[in-house]
């Protein structure tokens, strides 16, 4: 591979200096050997500001704080202070097996290099990358992972599945205005709609897209809908764009039951205080399940015992968590366990009239000082060796 090829793949990939591929500063990476040339320009991986603007900055909505690097900010509601808290996406699925989810991510990421290593602008793409350290160059391999993944569209479907699931929030403001949805949704958001009149189920003027939060969990998030039913009981309702539901259906049973016990318990934010008017059923939600991928809908009934049997769970993994290795663990302490300091010596003074030279005893009281076990009497041992062996050595040589 010459320079200009070296040049070209740390182009896209290293963050040694101006923007990386997602337009972000660059820092210094430790094994950054390409110079910077003429192939470090804008390309298909890149998006500096100049070529993709950043997203408008949204006002900030009192009733529905952000989350800012995973968790949200909001009042505690008994004593009204500040509290950061964690998100309920982030701690349904604490104890969810992945299994399967780092089956598809692998396979995408084979995938996306693949095509990654077809393109001719990218000579010795894969030698390149069968010689870097997983450690030391983590922050080219990271880049070259996310950017297998997009050219192996492997979120192309979730992009979608979100503007999905924002156009009927546009709907449901707008009193199920069909108008609201760009085109290319008014198709799903019709069968939507349908479903909604066809069950009963009414939405909730002013409880779409709101905020609550749960001292029992830890948690604060946004449920999708607080709908009626037509025997008037109110329920939390989930909206998802998934293409399939089977695997994730568990952890959605965990996430309503966080709403569930936010909403009943401490009440809906209204960016002032906590609004505790309204409750919900408490044994199940409804998830209406309005894939991006295909033109159906399904209203499903979600049973919350077991959404709080998982989370009673997902505490329990997260005091886990907070055990570290000094609450655990301990240098092994010998007389603890009724040791015999004499056999230990025993060893030692047999490695040490195993030895033919100075340098070689030398090394046998590094190794017991090692275990804090080089004491008086080896000393003395060593020194009485150690006069025999020059001896011999001296008669040796005479």
């Amino acid at each position: 591979m010459n320079d200009t090829d070296q040049g070209k793949l740390d182009d896209d990939f290293d963050t040694a200096g101006g923007m990386d591929i997602y337009g972000r500063s660059k820092p210094t990476d430790m094994t950054n050997d390409g110079p910077d040339d003429d192939f470090d320009t804008v390309d298909d991986f890149d998006s500096p500001s100049d070529v993709a603007p950043a997203p408008p900055v949204q006002k900030n909505d009192p009733m529905r704080p952000q989350a800012k690097r995973g968790r949200y900010t909001a009042p505690h509601p008994l004593t009204g202070k500040s509290k950061s808290w964690r998100r309920v996406s982030n701690f349904k699925d604490v104890a969810e097996d992945k299994y399967h989810l780092n089956l598809w991510v692998g396979r995408n990421i084979a995938k996306g290099v693949a095509i990654l290593a077809q393109s001719p602008d990218r000579p010795g793409f894969i030698d390149d990358l069968a010689r870097r350290d997983v450690k030391l160059d983590r922050t080219r391999l990271n880049n070259i992972t996310s950017a297998a993944q997009d050219a192996a569209e492997a979120y192309k479907m979730s992009d979608e599945g979100t503007a999905l699931h924002k156009s009927t929030e546009l709907v449901d403001h707008a009193g199920g205005d069909l108008n609201r949805a760009p085109v290319h949704h008014r198709k799903k958001i019709r069968l939507y709609l349908d479903a909604l009149a066809a069950y009963g189920i009414r939405i909730v003027p002013g409880m779409i897209e709101r905020f609550t939060v749960s001292l029992k969990y830890d948690v604060a998030g946004t449920f999708d809908r607080i709908c009626q039913l037509p025997d008037g009981s109110y329920v939390i309702v989930d909206l998802k764009t998934g293409d399939d539901l089977d695997l994730s259906m568990p952890g959605i049973s965990a996430q309503l039951d966080c709403y569930e016990n936010g909403v009943n318990t401490h009440g809906v934010w209204d960016g002032m205080r906590y609004d505790q008017r309204i409750k919900v059923r408490d044994d199940y939600g409804i998830v209406i399940h309005l894939p991006s991928t295909r033109d159906e809908v399904h209203v499903i009934k979600v049973k919350l015992d077991k959404g709080r049997a998982i989370n009673a769970a997902n505490l329990h993994v997260f005091e886990a968590r907070k055990i570290k290795a000094k609450d655990v663990a301990s240098p092994f302490v010998a007389e603890d366990f009724a040791f015999d300091r004499k056999a230990a010596d025993f060893h030692w003074i047999e490695q040490l009239n195993a030895c033919h030279t100075i340098p070689e005893m030398l090394d046998v009281a590094n190794r017991a000082r090692s275990f804090g076990q080089w004491n008086e009497r080896l000393a003395g041992e060593a020194r009485k060796l150690s006069a025999e062996l020059t001896a011999a050595s001296q008669v040796m040589g005479s």
